[in-house]
């Protein structure tokens, strides 16, 4: 993670939860299209 743009527990919390979230969230659509893909090959 980088700086984050925020201050104090519940703010910094939120932003991390909200990253991660993000992040797998791109991993599992990736996953998903790759999946597909090799389907239709």
């Amino acid at each position: 993670m980088k700086r984050l743009p925020v201050r104090g527990l519940m703010a910094v919390t939120f932003q991390v939860m909200f990253k991660s979230l993000a992040e797998n969230n791109g991993r599992i659509t990736r996953y998903v299209v790759q999946k597909a893909k090799r389907r239709r090959a």
